[in-house]
């Protein structure tokens, strides 16, 4: 009989021991929802996202689900938000009972509505004679078999495919994914290429670099170099019309009337606007460094979109397209 209630009373407090450690779970839980709002407050969008996800294994909500998607979209990665936006609009349409419902499936809808303009695809094709034993990944995420020889979301801009079989990689490419188009990438045994170049618009090969052209930097540095070039110009301009001038600390001096003439009316705005374009020039240049340098400075840490400027042909004539986040 002792053993018998001793056995009961053992039964009796699994369901008590479950109970306790569901609800330490829950106030972890609510815990890691406030440390990611509290990061994504004080802008650092990694953190929150990885608090957030943290809950969500706990247990997923519409709430916290729209969350992740936030912040998987201002962390740059359009693809992985696209998809996290799309499940939010599933799981709360199948969610009837869940709180705030209808302006959580708006926000959902909303922000999966604005991602689909902004994502591109990648399409693996793979031969049937190298499909045993592979493994496949774009941007570091595992593509499922399933998936080969059809469109798969990406984030436009550089991505990395990649291939291995028993640990060992034996495709690598880095290819450019243009926004709303496909891109097909012919998986082969051709081992790790060395980084050369891009892969363009539906080409089959080609080696890139691992992060794209900073262009923000590079676009401000040359319109400093422009601006100086422009002051120069102007100076040169302003040295013409003095040519046949004395210039001295209180008057201008001319040989004839015309040169006098020709000096008070243009030199004075030609020495203006070499004064404008040297200083606007300077500081724009100055900017641009700053820029660069930081840029390359924070390139260690957390992978982000590159901007990636290309032109692709279209009905109408080219277009010049500028993908990433400056």
């Amino acid at each position: 009989m002792r053993i018998f209630l001793a056995a009961a009373a053992a039964v009796a407090s699994v369901p008590s021991l479950a109970s306790a450690q569901s609800e330490a779970d829950l106030g972890t839980r609510r815990v890691l929802l406030e440390q990611a709002e509290a990061a994504r407050t004080g802008g650092n969008h990694m953190q929150a996202l990885d608090a957030a996800q943290r809950a969500g294994r706990i247990q997923m909500t519409p709430s916290v689900r729209l969350f992740i998607a936030e912040e998987l979209e201002a962390l740059g990665r359009i693809a992985a938000a696209y998809g996290s936006a799309d499940t939010c609009v599933v799981e709360t349409e199948r969610d009837t009972a869940a709180r705030n419902r209808d302006a959580i499936l708006q926000r959902c809808r909303t922000l999966r509505d604005g991602l689909r303009a902004r994502i591109g695809y990648v399409r693996l094709v793979v031969p049937q004679a190298l499909r045993e034993g592979l493994q496949l990944s774009v941007d570091g995420q595992p593509v499922n078999e399933a998936l080969w020889g059809v469109q798969s979301v990406a984030t436009p801009g550089t991505v990395v495919v990649v291939a291995t079989r028993r640990g060992q990689e034996i495709f690598h490419r880095e290819v450019i994914v243009s926004v709303g188009a496909t891109l097909d990438v012919a998986v082969d045994n051709s081992g790790t290429p060395s980084r050369g170049g891009h892969e363009g618009d539906r080409s089959q090969s080609t080696a890139g670099t691992a992060r794209g052209a900073p262009v923000g930097p590079i676009v401000v540095l040359s319109t400093g170099a422009l601006a100086l070039g422009a002051a120069a110009v102007f100076y040169g301009l302003r040295q013409g019309a003095l040519a046949r001038c004395v210039v001295r600390a209180d008057a201008v001096e001319c040989s004839d009337p015309m040169a006098l003439t020709t000096a008070q009316r243009n030199a004075p705005t030609f020495n203006l606007l070499t004064n404008v374009m040297l200083i606007g020039g300077a500081a724009v240049l100055a900017t641009g460094v700053t820029w660069l340098i930081l840029d390359r400075v924070a390139g260690g840490g957390p992978r982000r979109e590159r901007p990636v400027a290309f032109v692709r042909p279209n009905a109408g004539g080219v277009t010049l397209e500028l993908v990433g986040r400056f």
